[in-house]
């Protein structure tokens, strides 16, 4: 295989989700309508601790502060109160990515396409990891689906 090739797509697939997110952060107009939306999650979760899509909002919020412990901890309570809930196991393998624990990482974004096969973003993810892992074969066919 073309290891050029392959550092090209890395940095398609890379830098094109960290622009996007730049500008989506650069374009919010209210940074304290971003932390009240926090913090309607935490009361949600508070008052209904077996909301799942309250545990999720909240986890994507840790996540999006950087906070990639508490992400995963919210995420993980996601799939105890909806066990194929192909997004949480995204985020769980998000947040280990970040953490750099590549394993643990690739062992749920496999579990998220295995739950949600057409999910372009688990595919994303999963060849990110792959990617990292030096498996850039398996991140090819990854990147090629779905």
């Amino acid at each position: 295989m073309n290891k050029t090739l392959v550092r090209i797509l890395f940095l398609a697939v890379i830098l094109i989700p960290i622009i996007m997110g730049l500008f989506s952060l650069t374009n919010r107009s209210n940074k304290s309508g971003y932390l009240k939306s926090m913090e309607n999650y935490e009361k949600a979760v508070a008052e209904n601790p077996s909301d799942a899509e309250a545990h999720y909002g909240l986890a994507y919020h840790y996540f999006q502060q950087g906070d990639f412990k508490k992400a995963l901890v919210s995420f993980k309570r996601v799939v105890e109160l909806k066990p194929k809930h192909g997004d949480a196991y995204t985020g769980i393998g998000s947040s280990y990515f970040r953490m750099n624990q590549l394993d643990k990482a690739l062992e749920a974004h496999l579990i998220a396409v295995d739950y949600d096969p057409i999910d372009a973003n688990a595919h994303y993810n999963l060849g990110i990891t792959y990617y990292e892992l030096e498996r850039h074969e398996d991140a090819l066919k990854a990147y090629k689906k779905p």
